[in-house]
């Protein structure tokens, strides 16, 4: 009984360290607003996640969102267009690649990509506090959640479907999560983030309830 209180705790204190690294990264590295992703030894870690989701995510949003919330791709002469900007920088354009500009992460690199930036927040560190005060019952599901953030990035394009279009695209498996009111509101947030320029430093978060944590806390989410 003592092990399963232990999981439980562990795995609540690691998704609301996950919602606030989600935040952090959203916000502060892929919108480029800290130093350390346009400078210094993280660069080569960090710029790719600014390029591809700034540069290149929200460019394409804006000039293709009709085609994003019926489902279809962003054209291959929109993608040429950014990458002809980095042809020079490996890493940036292997980014570009893998996440298809920031709508979803492809294979086991580009994720292990995506995972380490966890890493720059307190994250990781908060689930190894837990791990050494409470043992691994409460560490491994703490370390562990970021996965949960991982999987929003895989279906990220879903976030920029209508409802009719997410019905349609989406496998059954999924279906049930995406007709959801939860997956709703986080699309119609996400959504405003990018065309309403009132909250463009607001609503960063994709994952569910995220908010209840943030907006207390931030007065943004």
């Amino acid at each position: 009984m003592a092990e399963v209180a232990l999981i439980l705790f562990g795995t609540l204190v690691g998704y609301a360290a996950t919602v606030h690294a989600d935040f952090l990264i959203h916000r502060n590295i892929w919108h480029g607003r800290w130093r350390i992703v346009h400078r210094g030894p993280l660069r080569w870690l960090l710029y790719p996640h600014y390029v591809h989701h700034w540069k290149a995510h929200h460019r394409h949003a804006h000039y293709h969102r009709e085609r994003l919330e019926g489902g279809d791709v962003v054209p291959v002469e929109s993608h040429r267009h950014v990458e002809m900007k980095y042809q020079s920088w490996w890493n940036v354009h292997y980014g570009l690649r893998c996440t298809r500009h920031g709508i979803t992460i492809r294979g086991i690199e580009c994720l292990l990509h995506y995972w380490s930036v966890y890493f720059v927040t307190p994250q990781p560190y908060i689930a190894f506090l837990l791990w050494f005060v409470c043992g691994a019952a409460a560490g491994i599901p703490a370390a562990i959640m970021p996965g949960c953030a991982v999987f929003t990035q895989i279906i990220h394009r879903y976030y920029h479907m209508s409802m009719a279009a997410r019905l349609t695209c989406a496998p059954k498996w999924l279906r049930w999560a995406i007709r959801s009111k939860e997956f709703t509101r986080l699309a119609e947030e996400h959504q405003k983030h990018h065309y309403d320029r009132r909250f463009k430093d607001d609503y960063y978060g994709v994952l569910p309830f995220g908010h209840l944590l943030l907006r207390p806390l931030l007065g943004r989410n």
